[in-house]
């Protein structure tokens, strides 16, 4: 008699997913973006942006730890703060935000607006659920 075949979408075996490795390398990818963002080539649509290139469980959920959290809304900010740094001169009206999304932190990311009438209906938010805090830095 042969084996019953196993239909399982949860296999015994899963895949390591090592969140050290994955936010070293969540840190080279925000390293490589300041490095070889081209602000001349993103500046004809109005908006760019950049979204967290994890998988969802580490960041979101139950299986979600305080300290990683942290770690990549800090990463946002560090990257942030670089960008607007290496911004060129004759694109001082172009704004860095970081947008830190809770408790879906999935949805967070970086956008860089070359528009200030896309960005201030991007912020125009009414409803009780889509507040924005913003944040003054000291930098």
């Amino acid at each position: 008699m042969k084996p019953l075949r196993r239909i399982d979408l949860w296999p015994v075996w899963r895949p390591r997913y090592d969140i050290v490795r994955r936010m070293r390398a969540l840190r080279r990818r925000a390293d490589r973006l300041v490095a070889d963002f081209d602000w001349a080539r993103c500046e004809g649509p109005g908006y760019w942006n950049w979204k967290l290139p994890l998988l969802r469980h580490p960041i979101e959920g139950a299986s979600a730890r305080q300290a990683v959290q942290i770690g990549v809304a800090q990463l946002l900010v560090d990257t942030a703060h670089r960008l607007i740094a290496r911004r060129p001169a004759d694109l001082g009206d172009a704004k860095v935000v970081v947008v830190i999304s809770l408790p879906d932190m999935f949805a967070s990311e970086i956008c860089v607006f070359f528009d200030e009438a896309y960005r201030a209906s991007f912020v125009d938010r009414q409803g009780e659920e889509e507040t924005w805090t913003p944040r003054t830095t000291a930098w």
